[in-house]
């Protein structure tokens, strides 16, 4: 059987808060797959993310020990599917 795949984006104001907030319920709760869309960082973009924020959701990501891959590199490498 297949993971479920959760694939969002985070608006203005507060993208860092509910992307954080996200990841946390997904690293508490879930299990599949989590795919994140920013919108650029540090306010290139709609709904972007802080470097700060986003150093901060890789920390608590590895921290829990969930892999983290970029999307080029889960379609190429069989092993993610």
């Amino acid at each position: 059987h297949g993971k479920p795949i959760d694939c969002t984006t985070f608006p203005p104001p507060d993208a860092d808060g509910i992307a954080e907030r996200r990841i946390q319920r997904f690293i508490q709760d879930e299990d599949g797959w989590l795919v994140l869309v920013f919108h650029g960082l540090d306010g290139e973009g709609w709904g972007t993310v802080s470097s700060d924020a986003l150093a901060r959701m890789l920390d608590a990501i590895q921290r829990a020990g969930v892999a983290v891959a970029p999307p080029n590199r889960v379609v190429q490498e069989s092993r993610f599917l």
